[in-house]
This record gives C-alpha cells, structure tokens and sequence, in this order.
C-alpha cells in the first residue's frame, strides 16, 4: 500500500482469506472484503479501457470473488453474498430497478470489521514511521528526542497489536449465540394464553438454528468443526412440539431460492420444495410425525389458519407464503406472518374499523450521504391509488388521507403527519441500512433524511399507527447475518408501531401498485378482516391471475431487472418459469417479497 502497489495489496489480502479460510471463515470475509474492494477500485480505474480489457481483468480477479461470495453464503450471511456477486455483474441492476437502495462499488464493513480496518490502518500508519526511523537509525545515531519518539511508537504497535487481535477474535463472535435463542424461546411462559386469546387456529412457530458461530463449535484435533442442528418449536394453546430441520446445505438452499425469486425469469419450484421439506418433513428417533402432519391435524378443523412465525438465522430471509408442498403455495393454506419479541406487546390489541392513510414518498433520484438513489417512477402513482385526499383529483384512492411527496415530504410534515393519528402510514422511498453502524441507517425524505439514530430520540413517533408499510427495495434487509432482517421493524415496532409491511428484495413498480391496491381494497371492503388475512387473499389475487394489468401498461410483467437477471437462473441450472398471459404476476417475485410484523389483526 505504502509504495502504490493495489494489485499487490488486493492479492496479499487474497491469500490472507485463503489462509484463513479453513480455520477461521469470519477472518477471511474480514480480509476477503478488504481485497474485493481494492479491487473493485482498480476495476473503477480502468473504466475508459477497452470492454474486452475490462473483461479479461474481471476475469483474472474472479476466483476472489467467488470465494468470497461461498465463506459468506457458509455462514448465512446472503445479502452481503449476493452483493459480492452482484459487484461481478457488467451491469447494476440497482439502477434499472424500482426501489433499490444505491449500492456503491465497494463492499459494507460490519461494525466489527470497522474497527478492525481502523486499527489496522493505524498500525500502517505507525509502523511506516517506525521503519523512517529504524532505517534512519542504521545508518546514523538518533538525537533523543527521535530515540523518545521510537520508543513511543513502538508502545503504540504493541497496544494496538493487542487491541486488533481482539477485534479479530470479535469477528468470530460478532453473531448471538443459538443459546440466547433458545432461552427466548423458553422464557415465552405466556405465548400459550396468548394463542388462545388471538382466536382459533393460530399458533406460532419458533426456528431455532444452532452452530452458526464459533461459540457452538465441537473441538477437535484437527479443526474447529461446527455442530449444525436446528428446531421448529410447534407453540399451540395447548401444547409444543419439537421438530427437527435439516440443515445440511440450508444457507446455500436458502441462497439459491432468494436468487430464483429476485425476477420472473426462472421457476423457483423446485427450491420452494425442497425448502418446504427441509423444514416441514424431518422426523426423528423421538419425533415420529412431521410438523406438516401435525399441522394439518391440529388446524384441520379451523377455518382461519394462522402461523405466526418467529425466525432465526438465514430462515429470516424466507418468504414462507412462498413454499411449496408439491401440490400448492403455503399462502394458500396459512396466513403467515411474522413475530419478535417487539411485537408481544401488542398482538393481542384490537384494530381500527375505518381507515385513514399518510402517503409518503420520494419519486425523485438523488444523492444522500455520498449514495446515489435512484428515481422511483412510481411512487406517485401508487401512493394517489391507495390515499384519496380531500379536494384532489389526480386519482381515487382506496383510504381517505394526506399525502407528501417530494419536497412536501420532510422532518416537520412527517411529524405533523404521525401527529395526526392516521392509523396507517404507507412510504414509498428507499431505505439505507448502515451494516457497521446501524443508527446511521435512514429512510430517504423529499429533502434531507432521516436516520434510525433520530427517529429513537423522537417521543414514540408511531404511538398511533396500527400498520407501517416501507413499499421500498429490501426494507426488511441489510447486510449481515439475519438479524437485521427485522431490525427496522423492530425498532418501529419499539416506538409505537402495531405492526411493520417491509420487503425482502427488490419489487417491482406495477407488482407492487396492484398488491398494494388490493391489499388496502380488501380491508377497507372488509373491515373486520384481519391485516395478515388481507395480505394473504391479496397475493392469492395476483397468484391466481385476479389481479391484471392496467390498460395502456406495457410488458411490466418483466421489469427491466428481469430482462438482464439470467446469470442466476442459468447459474443454478433453474427450469424457465412458464409465464401465463392471462396471470401477469403469478410468479412469487410479485406477490411474495413483502413480510407482515408484529400484530396481524
């Protein structure tokens, strides 16, 4: 680094991720990220080449990225995988598609990697002075003053040396334990009353995965080898039931069947069935049935059907309407949703009859903490067809309301807005999530932004707010190991929120318009009916082909991401998707990316 050598420096940190690879997998992501984004500098140098010059230096430097992307996907970690190998594709899909959060050309540090970066920057820093002076010293004697200051540096290497080999011990154990998951589940001593208080058929279903971080590893002579197990823990209200999920392969599946799902190019089937067996076909020595049996034994003679899920790990990032039995979806016999220890508080609380909305939204592209943020187009037109304000005409919304967009949409509006007591609360804007300092994270405002950091210091800013939808690309998503999968929900849930709509990936403009449209038309039609089965009867709506396109729409089925996907279909050997005519967004990547948190009533 110090004399200009990238190329060195990117294949040094290289083969510091293949040494530690085999013995340490959170260490080579550390080092394997900090060559990949050397690179991905050089790759930015080179841009006024020739493509076929470009190309043969991509080719040269792929292996890395490779790698990288199967140490991530190891250990569960899948949006930073899929960044990795999106960072290989020619073209940026995030451009070309609604609601995706700018991502840059490098990739996100978590917060442990970046302390580790800075002292390993540091130590440069410090030892290149170190080595002024020691080559200054063999030639000629040192005044004391220069003697103080070696003696000095050599202090600080020494405790920064210290303070770096705990930051790379902190990167094996930045992710909780399986154990503090399993004293959650046992400590949910009224979870069984609430069952029988939320109304017939329901039951929650805890995922607990264990062996996904070195503090759960069996000690051998050899190597540290991980201990993979994992439970579905069956809670009705009257009684639990452990079932085992095979896990061999699970994060890969759970990967290849996220990458099938981010377009409409390709049949995700076979991986939603192979997933649907994984986690509801296993038996074991003491467990003889399996968690579909009793599933369709227990609710059999319930009308509603409600699994209200609690999940752990990379099963976070599962749209679970979207399995498959081999004969049909989840969603067509179960409600799903999704619960965490923010939402317990208010599962059980009645909701709103009638309706009210404020409609938020940013259509413009613009830059924002040096991110570029791409225009949604159809922003506009999807927050006037589901809020009908007073006195305009632009379009005839399901919900009576206000709507701010744009310049209108800014810390005061928004807060007049909450203020105001509309029930629900639709944005439609991109949403960052910030991997190595999550408070920094923020949702992008007409003007300005608005951090996680400033909404925790606001007084409950969603006392009133029954349900928050974010219609924004990857919303429920981050950079990580699962958890902040539900981190903004959780943190909305904390400050008042009923319940959380976020998205797992990035959606397409007319798919999410008409999901949204006939999910707000179900309950304002039916006010009795509960959110998660609104949500539920509005995806069977566009799976079943219910749902069309507007006239003069063009061929929106295939969104421009669609249309230049194909390397992950054709990668994971995937079967093309039949698309019918008649059901324009019968695939899952239409109506199965958004998520219901918290309370479902």
């Amino acid at each position: 680094r110090a004399v200009g050598d990238r190329s060195g420096e990117a294949t040094t940190l290289g083969n510091l991720m293949w040494l530690w690879k085999d013995s340490n997998a959170s260490v080579a992501v550390f080092y394997g990220k900090q060559s990949i984004n050397v690179y991905q500098q050089l790759r930015g140098n080179i841009t006024g080449l020739e493509k076929d010059v470009q190309r043969t230096f991509l080719h040269s430097v792929e292996d890395a990225y490779r790698i990288l992307a199967d140490l991530l996907i190891t250990q569960g970690r899948l949006p930073e995988a899929q960044a990795v190998l999106d960072l290989l594709k020619e073209e940026e899909f995030s451009q070309l598609v609604r609601r995706s959060s700018s991502s840059s050309d490098t990739l996100p540090y978590s917060a442990a990697e970046s302390e580790a970066v800075k002292l390993i920057d540091q130590l440069a820093t410090i030892g290149r002075q170190r080595g002024e002076l020691l080559e200054k010293q063999s030639k000629q004697s040192l005044q004391a003053s220069e003697t103080e200051q070696l003696n000095h540096l050599e202090e600080q290497i020494s405790a920064a040396n210290k303070e770096l080999r705990g930051a790379l011990d902190a990167l094996a154990g930045a992710q909780a334990s399986a154990g503090s998951r399993a004293v959650e589940v046992k400590t949910e001593q009224n979870l069984m009353r609430d069952l029988r208080e939320l109304g017939a058929g329901t039951v929650a279903l805890y995922t607990l995965l264990a062996g996904d971080n070195p503090e759960e590893k069996e000690r051998s002579e050899s190597a540290a080898k991980t201990v993979k197990t994992g439970w579905i823990i069956l809670v009705t209200p009257d009684f639990r039931k452990a079932y085992p999920i095979e896990v061999s392969n699970l994060a890969q599946t759970v990967f290849s069947f996220r990458e099938a799902l981010r377009s409409d190019k390709y049949d995700p089937g076979p991986l939603a069935q192979q997933l649907y067996r994984m986690l509801f076909l296993q038996t074991s020595a003491k467990q003889k049935t399996t968690l579909a049996a009793d599933l369709d034994s227990y609710l059999a003679k319930h009308q509603q059907k409600t699994l209200m899920w609690s999940v752990d790990g990379v099963l976070r990032y599962v749209p679970m309407a979207a399995l498959h039995d081999g004969q049909q979806y989840l969603v067509e016999r179960y409600r799903n949703v999704v619960f965490n220890k923010a939402s317990r508080g208010s599962l059980k609380d009645r909701m709103s009859e009638r309706w009210t909305a404020l409609g938020l939204g940013v259509t413009e592209a613009r830059e924002e903490e040096g991110k570029e943020f791409p225009a949604l187009s159809g922003a506009e037109r999807e927050l006037y067809a589901i809020v009908r304000e007073q006195g305009v005409k632009t379009g005839e919304g399901i919900l009576p309301g206000v709507i701010r967009l744009n310049k209108d949409f800014n810390k005061q509006t928004m807060a007049e807005g909450l203020r105001a007591g509309h029930p629900v609360v639709h944005i439609a804007s991109h949403f960052s999530f910030n991997a190595a300092n999550q408070e920094r994270s923020f949702l992008l405002l007409g003007k300005d932004h608005l951090s996680v950091g400033e909404l925790q210091d606001m007084s409950n800013p969603f006392e009133k707010v029954e349900l928050l939808t974010l219609s924004a690309c990857d919303t429920a998503m981050g950079s990580g190991n699962g958890k902040e999968v539900e981190g903004f929900a959780y943190i909305a849930q904390f400050l008042g929120a009923k319940a959380v709509i976020a998205s797992l990936w990035p959606v397409s403009d007319k798919g999410t318009e008409v999901l949204m449209t006939r999910f707000y038309k179900f309950r304002r039609d039916n006010p009795q009916m509960a959110k998660g089965e609104a949500l539920r009867q509005a995806q069977l709506s566009l799976q079943h082909g219910d749902a069309k396109e507007k006239k003069g729409d063009t061929k929106s089925g295939q969104p421009p991401r669609a249309q230049l996907a194909g390397s992950a279909g054709a990668r994971l050997d995937l079967p093309r998707f039949d698309r019918d005519p008649q059901k324009p967004f019968a695939h899952p990547y239409y109506w199965a990316p958004f998520i219901l948190i918290g309370n479902w009533r």
